[in-house]
């Protein structure tokens, strides 16, 4: 194009780059989610919405490690190095960019802010191609899911509620014995886990735990439990490889049983708690079964001790049929049932 053509349009290029730009600004100000870029070293681009450092809960972006941005760095090293793993193989385009967006590590990720509270953000990743010889950035959009993680947790709470709710109406004592027993064997397992050394082959001992476990697993299933049966099937499949070798166990392998006896106590106490709610009682170790003889049955026990004033040529019989009736009387509530 001539010179001069050139310098005819250039003020209408200007004007149309000038409201296209004006346009764009208004837009990164007003969009609620957080939208930002990231050149090829990973860091943050100038450019980014007004509300991305107010998701992330940072003055100023531009320049910033986007690791750093969300906080995945010192304790949390290893995410870190799992995201940029990702945003590598996403910029490099190693396979399909559909298949690399399935394999985003941490589409809900929460990190925590200055003052120490904690946000829940999702992330999505597009690959921006620049062109021919430059390197692709990466598009990144985010939002604010903390009030939806508190909403889902509330119902959670809820559902293991009316589940337990439902498993104490319908049989109070016998969940009273489940609360009973699960405590026992996990005060058991604690003991057993707190046992064990580092670099000795204590398989029995890891036998018994799985033992315990398991037993936990099973009744907590009857009941609903789900959480409760997850954790206790966790442990259980963890254990599962030790059981049949006389092989040391690591600081690390002894760590992470010991954390999810714990996990599994923390929860069964969330289960107990509840029932001292909504049964305004104290479960405690010496409880058991808990028969319940009907008031007819006392008074007929009464009815026949009465009958004993009668006249004295049938009080031995009496003595003796009632003595055979109270002693079928007394098996017959010690029957319980089977399924308890």
């Amino acid at each position: 194009i001539p010179k001069k053509d050139m310098d005819k349009k250039t003020p209408i290029k200007q004007n149309e780059i000038s409201a296209r730009n004006a346009e764009m600004r208004l837009i990164m100000q007003t969009i609620p989610t957080g939208i930002l870029s990231l050149n090829e070293n990973l860091e943050i681009n100038p450019e980014y919405s007004v509300n991305a450092p107010l998701i992330l809960g940072k003055t100023a972006l531009s320049g910033l490690p986007f690791i750093d941005a969300l906080g995945l760095s010192g304790k949390r090293d290893n995410e870190g190095k799992q995201l940029l793993d990702f945003l590598d193989v996403l910029k490099r385009e190693l396979t399909t960019e559909t298949t690399i967006l399935s394999l985003n590590p941490y589409e809900e990720l929460p990190i925590f802010l200055s003052d120490g509270t904690e946000k829940w953000i999702s992330l999505t990743y597009h690959l921006i191609r620049r062109g021919k010889g430059k390197p692709h950035h990466i598009l990144v959009v985010f939002r604010d899911i903390t009030e939806e993680k508190i909403l889902t947790a509330e119902v959670v709470k809820s559902n293991r509620e009316n589940i337990q709710l439902k498993a104490i109406a319908e049989d109070p004592d016998l969940f009273r014995e489940f609360l009973v027993e699960t405590k026992h064997i996990i005060d058991r397992v604690e003991i057993l886990a707190a046992s064990v050394k580092e670099e000795t082959a204590e398989i029995d001992t890891f036998r018994d735990i799985s033992r315990g476990v398991h037993a936990i697993k099973g009744v907590a299933g009857s009941f609903g439990l789900s959480e409760l049966v997850e954790l206790s099937n966790t442990l259980e499949d963890y254990l599962a490889p030790f059981l049949d070798e006389e092989n040391p166990f690591t600081a690390q392998e002894i760590a992470t049983v010991r954390k999810s006896i714990s996990d599994l106590r923390n929860s069964f106490k969330f289960i107990l708690d509840n029932t001292r709610r909504f049964v305004d009682d104290e479960i405690d170790g010496s409880s058991g079964i808990l028969l319940k003889i009907p008031l007819k049955e006392l008074k007929r026990y009464q009815a026949d001790i009465e009958s004993m004033g009668i006249e004295d040529k049938l009080k031995n019989q009496i003595i003796h049929n009632i003595k055979h009736e109270a002693l079928n009387r007394i098996q017959q509530l010690q029957n319980v049932p089977a399924r308890k």
